[in-house]
């Protein structure tokens, strides 16, 4: 590799038959480091039938830190040669911190790994727009929609930093990101579920991990609906302050025949003698009567000073 035209062909010819081709490219001290990548990507778009390369970390460090130089992701790279690079990035775990200046078909077949680091300008190069919304990402694939499903930390993160204001427009798209999320009751997933639009209304609580419900509710992203109300219940025990925060927003609970006369009393139940101090005393009465609960027993509410005895009476 010191002198010579033909350096190309030869590591394309180690390719072909060795396994180690790489380990001695990372390590030939003759080489610099951009032309140690040069040869690499040669080497992998010329690997052998039945080749195995052996990566040792030197490989991937040189990988990940001189991927500029490596011909088959830049701009004037073919399309097959760019995906087969790419796809050999993914499968050794190789992360790209930047893809800034990467060509189109490099880019294309990034959108199918999770061969990138989770950043706002990163964000923007997969989604070929400056929107990083679930939404946007949903639409390069969904390999790019799982990876950052996989690290919703780094996905917070980067909207934060980025101008997109809403995390998700759509109700079905946030479902299936927060059951792909895994059911993570993170302060990311909270914030992910806070920054989403307004009008982002999950129908069913249900329908998604319950450890992510608290902050569905608190941020009013859920349906009020009697059926969710007595969900929450099942599994938080109490109307808290996430639920009151919810209930707090709307006028009546909705769908109440959902709802049989045990189910109804206990949830009008829950609400009046609810912990939380969001819910005045009048609102209490109001949400309690939308369900049609029937006459009360005096003897399960819980004493509470202010008014409620009054606008129960």
């Amino acid at each position: 590799f010191e002198v010579g035209v033909e350096r190309k062909s030869f590591a394309a010819c180690m390719a072909s038959v060795m396994s180690d081709t790489l380990a001695m490219l990372a390590s030939n001290a003759t080489l610099s480091p951009d032309e140690k990548a040069e040869f690499v990507d040669v080497a992998i778009n010329n690997r052998g039938r039945g080749v195995s390369f052996v990566v040792v970390p030197e490989v991937r460090s040189l990988i990940e830190s001189r991927y500029f130089s490596m011909p088959s992701l830049g701009a004037t790279a073919e399309q097959t040669s760019a995906r087969h690079v790419v796809q050999f990035l993914a499968a050794v775990g190789a992360v790209l911190p930047d893809l800034r200046g990467i060509g189109p078909h490099a880019v294309v077949a990034l959108r199918e790994t999770d061969a990138w680091s989770i950043t706002p300008k990163n964000l923007e190069v997969i989604t070929g727009s400056n929107d990083i919304s679930l939404d946007a990402v949903a639409r390069s694939g969904k390999a790019s929609l799982s990876h950052i499903a996989a690290r919703p930390s780094d996905y917070a993160s980067a909207l934060r930093e980025s101008a997109t204001q809403a995390s998700v427009a759509s109700a079905p798209l946030l479902v299936a990101y927060l059951r792909e999320a895994g059911g993570e009751s993170s302060d990311a997933i909270a914030e992910i579920i806070t920054r989403a639009a307004s009008d982002c209304v999950v129908d069913d609580l249900q329908r998604v991990p319950v450890e992510t419900w608290p902050a569905l509710v608190r941020t009013q992203h859920v349906l009020m609906t009697a059926s969710n109300a007595i969900n929450y219940l099942d599994e938080y025990d109490e109307v808290d302050d996430s639920l009151a925060a919810a209930l707090a927003a709307v006028a009546e609970l909705v769908e109440t025949d959902e709802l049989d006369d045990a189910a109804r009393v206990r949830v009008a139940v829950a609400v009046i003698n609810s912990p939380s101090d969001l819910l005045e005393a009048e609102h209490r009465v109001q949400l309690a009567e939308s369900l049609e609960p029937g006459t009360l027993l005096t003897s399960v509410i819980a004493p509470r000073s202010g008014s409620l005895i009054g606008e129960l009476i």
